[in-house]
């Protein structure tokens, strides 16, 4: 039997693993088992991308799951050709979609946030794409995550004499993605679907909140603290575990600093100010921080899980850091905000989400009350 794509590998899983949670919630070792089968099989699965045998117009199309990813082979807005593997598919396409099948495992299956595919805002929707376009094109941005659909060309399984203009059209979701991004050393791509994420989950979009929130998504994809290449590179043979709270590097947050960070923007306006001026820097002043709230703010991979097979071209490993502390607080808050952000919409008028409506300085405060409600339930005492 061949190998099964991996997202609907994935997908089956999920539901498999609800499924087996309701039935057997008390017997927590079968739960756990299964866990580890499932991570096992997408390991297994992180070659199962493919190179349509026809584009459209000037791009070429690689698939892999649900992302798309479109790159030319010429003018400005090539792809590095190198080509390791012989594949016939450039390595620094592979490398993206390694690094998004990793987000999508880490944050959807694991990490419990719903795809946006999974979402009624997007309900039908059958891809991400993921158009890869030269620094001019992308106006200096590394990349832009586009919260509408987008009807493109569907050439998989399609007569190879069809005319581009004659080819089918399924909705999409766009990312768009700087050909000067490294996916080895930049988590960009991974940033971006973050994005994606919280588009199918709320509307807001105030920077401290989007921004931060994304921008400290991409601690999975560096080295954490007090590592080195060396210590990541060869996590395999040494399969450390991530050090307790107690031996954590100097400076890390703790529960004390995350209360305190808390209790700020709840009763502090001058802080509560200054954290509304904030975009990516939110990360660390804000996120980061809350996510030592508690131990249920969020999880620990074991360096043992298979996810941390997944290399680039280079063998460099794609998952850096284990730690996911903070990542159910951030799913419960966009959860909550979902409800939440009704209130601004519907007190100040909105009529619709628009652009300017997604980043008004109004919804702050819902943003905060989803905080303060999911850390409530995940961390009462």
């Amino acid at each position: 039997m061949g190998k099964q794509n991996m997202h609907e590998m994935l997908r089956r899983g999920r539901s498999i693993h609800s499924e087996l949670r309701l039935l057997f919630q008390p017997a927590a070792t079968l739960v756990l088992a299964f866990c580890l089968l499932l991570s096992s099989a997408a390991a297994a699965g992180q070659d199962d991308g493919i190179l349509l045998p026809r584009g459209y117009g000037k791009y070429s199309i690689f698939q892999q799951g649900i992302f798309r990813i479109k790159f030319m082979r010429e003018g400005e807005d090539a792809v590095p050709l190198e080509d390791t593997n012989n594949s016939g598919c450039p390595d620094y396409v592979e490398n993206v979609a390694k690094q998004l099948m990793v987000a999508y495992h880490l944050f959807c299956i694991v990490g419990g946030f719903p795809s946006p595919l999974d979402s009624p805002r997007y309900k039908g929707t059958k891809y991400i794409d993921v158009t890869i376009r030269g620094n001019a094109a992308m106006r200096g941005l590394n990349g832009v995550a586009y919260d509408a659909t987008s009807l493109r060309p569907d050439p998989k399984n399609v007569d190879a004499t069809l005319a581009d203009r004659d080819l089918p059209r399924v909705p999409v979701l766009v990312i768009g993605l700087n050909n000067k991004v490294d996916p080895k050393r930049n988590p960009t791509p991974a940033h971006e679907f973050f994005h994606q994420i919280q588009n199918g989950m709320a509307y807001s979009k105030n920077p401290w909140f989007y921004e931060g929130m994304a921008a400290f998504s991409e601690d999975a994809f560096r080295l954490r603290q007090g590592a080195s290449a060396l210590d990541n590179k060869t996590r395999q043979a040494t399969a450390q575990e991530f050090p307790p709270r107690e031996k954590r590097q100097m400076g890390e947050p703790t529960a004390d600093s995350a209360r305190s960070t808390l209790k700020a923007i709840v009763h502090d306006p001058q802080y509560r100010a200054s954290v509304f001026k904030s975009s990516y820097s939110a990360a660390k002043s804000v996120w980061r921080p809350l996510g030592n709230l508690c131990p249920d703010a969020g999880f620990v991979l074991s360096e043992r899980d298979p996810i941390f097979s997944y290399s680039y071209s280079d063998g460099t490993p794609v998952l850096q850091n284990g730690n996911m502390a903070g990542f159910n607080l951030m799913r419960r808050t966009l959860e909550k905000l979902g409800k939440f952000e009704t209130i601004p919409f519907l007190r100040f008028n909105y009529q619709k989400w628009t652009e300017v409506n997604q980043r008004r300085p109004e919804n702050n405060d819902a943003i905060v009350e989803a905080l303060v409600n999911a850390a409530a339930e995940l961390c009462p005492q």
